[in-house]
């Protein structure tokens, strides 16, 4: 039988990977509860993925509780359903800002949706 090395940093990123990632148990009018999470902070952005992984909305964690997270969605609601799996990015929330956004109709996470191209 041959042996298996796997080393620290590769079980260390496999921890930190599981520990950001939940289930969503419902969605109602946009907000999400989601089991798991348990190194999310507050204003994270989150991640939605459908059954084939792939990401199908971006949300924020707002309500930390101890054993779920409730998020706010930004985009269609019925893109989420209960048990898919929900990711954090390990970043806050953020808008860029400058002087080619300048006059332009953005969503609320910045990207433009005026038709004049990104």
């Amino acid at each position: 039988m041959k042996d298996v090395f796997v080393s620290s940093d590769n079980l260390l990123n496999l921890a930190k990977n599981l520990l950001s990632q939940g289930k969503v148990l419902s969605v109602v009018d946009g907000v999400v509860i989601i089991s798991g999470l348990k190194t999310v902070k507050s204003g994270e952005t989150l991640e939605f993925f459908d059954n084939d992984e792939n990401v199908v909305l971006t949300g924020m964690a707002l309500n930390l509780n101890v054993m779920t997270v409730g998020a706010v969605l930004f985009g269609d609601e019925r893109l989420v359903k209960p048990g898919n799996v929900v990711r954090g990015t390990g970043t806050i929330i953020s808008v860029p800002v400058g002087m080619l956004l300048l006059g332009r109709v953005v969503n609320a996470l910045g990207v433009p949706i005026d038709g004049l191209g990104a």
